[in-house]
């Protein structure tokens, strides 16, 4: 069952950074997230995502789980105009694994 994420901005600048919130009573509720974004000249972009306050190793595992996702989801999206759902996501490392 999908549940609502919800957060405030804490510091946003456009091109460089975004800081918030993170809000989902079934998915480490009250922790934070940073989003910073680099492109030195002539490089690939950058983009580095912490998640803080987590309370545990499980939280830690479950938020790797599904920010890696949502990663590869919009770097296709952005390559393609195509995102990759969760479930094709899965299947896709799970058979990359396997080899």
């Amino acid at each position: 069952m999908l549940t609502e994420t919800k957060g405030v901005f804490l510091e946003l600048d456009r091109t460089r950074w975004v800081k918030f919130t993170w809000e989902n009573e079934n998915h480490s509720p009250g922790t934070i997230v940073e989003i910073t974004i680099e492109q030195p000249d002539s490089e690939p972009v950058k983009m580095t995502l912490v998640h803080s306050r987590l309370a545990d190793e499980t939280q830690l595992k479950d938020m790797e789980t599904g920010w890696s996702w949502a990663l590869v989801s919009v770097k296709s999206y952005l390559e393609t105009g195509r995102p990759i759902g969760f479930e094709e996501w899965q299947k896709g490392r799970s058979s990359s694994l396997d080899k």
